[in-house]
C-alpha cells in the first residue's frame, strides 16, 4: 500500500532554505509580485516562485537546484529536511515510522507530489482559501510539479483528499490509472477517474473534538492504530 498525504502549512521554524549567490535565504510563495513591499522586506531573503530563475540568471532554475541538490552526496549543507520531517503536525513523523519510506508520498502544494525522504526547503505555498495573496496558489496558476510515483510502486494508493489538492492529484497521477482510495471528510466525494474508490472519514462522529480542517490527522492516526481499516 501507499500513502499519500497533503502538506501542511506549520513547518518547522529550523528547516533549511535554498540561498542565492549572495547567500540570501530563499522564501517560497505562489506570487512573488504579492509578497510585502520592499521597504518591509529583510534584506537577508529574497522571495520567489519554485520554478523562477534566482537573481544571477545563469542558475538553473530554483526547481532544478533542489532537484540537483537531492541528487548529490554533499551532506546537505543546508539543512533541508526531508518532507516527512518538515511539517510540524506530529502525524507525519508517524506515518514516516509506520510506513515504509518507498511507500510514504506528500503532496506539497510547492513542489507536487514527492517522496517522503525527498529534502525540501522552507516554503509557503497553499491551496487554502484563507491564506495571504502572494502564499495562495490557484489551479491556474503554472506550475512544474514533480510527481515520484511511477511504475514501480506499489498499489493501491490511499490518497487523503483536502480541498484544492485532490485536483492537483488527479492531474499528476492520470496516467498511472493504479486502484485508488481517496479518503475523504466533505459530504460530497471527490470526483475522479473510474479507478477511484472514495471512503468517507466521517470526523463529526469519529472526533472528540470536531475540526473539519484537522480531520485528516486524526483519520490517518485512527488507520495507523488499526482502529479504522482501509
Amino acid at each position: 500500500m501507499t500513502i499519500v498525504f497533503p502538506c501542511a502549512a506549520g513547518k518547522d521554524p529550523g528547516a533549511g532554505c535554498l540561498q542565492t549567490a549572495a547567500g540570501q535565504h530563499v522564501r517560497f510563495v505562489a506570487h512573488p509580485e504579492l509578497a510585502p513591499a520592499a521597504r518591509d522586506y529583510d534584506a537577508s531573503f529574497v522571495y520567489a516562485h519554485p520554478d523562477d530563475f534566482p537573481p544571477d540568471s545563469e542558475r538553473p532554475t530554483w526547481r532544478e537546484q533542489l532537484r540537483a541538490y537531492n541528487s548529490e552526496s554533499n551532506g546537505n549543507p543546508l539543512g533541508l529536511l526531508r518532507a516527512s520531517q518538515l511539517y510540524t503536525h506530529p502525524v507525519y513523523r508517524q506515518l514516516a515510522a509506520s510506513i515504509p519510506e518507498r511507500g510514504l508520498f506528500i503532496l506539497s502544494a510547492g513542489w507536487g507530489l514527492v517522496n517522503a525522504g525527498y529534502r525540501l526547503p522552507h516554503y509557503d505555498i497553499t491551496f487554502c482559501k484563507e491564506a495571504e495573496s502572494h502564499k495562495r496558489r490557484y489551479h491556474r496558476d503554472p506550475f512544474a510539479d514533480w510527481c515520484h510515483l511511477d511504475r514501480s510502486t506499489s498499489g493501491p494508493i490511499v490518497f487523503f483528499a483536502l480541498g484544492g489538492y485532490d485536483k492537483l492529484f488527479r492531474k499528476l497521477t492520470a496516467s498511472l490509472c493504479w486502484e485508488t482510495i481517496v479518503v475523504h471528510g466533505s459530504a460530497h466525494a471527490p470526483k475522479g477517474p473510474s479507478w477511484w474508490r472514495t471512503r468517507y472519514f466521517d470526523w463529526q462522529r469519529e472526533m472528540q473534538a470536531p475540526n473539519q480542517r484537522t480531520w485528516h490527522y486524526d483519520c490517518a492516526s485512527k488507520i495507523l492504530s488499526g482502529e479504522i481499516s482501509i
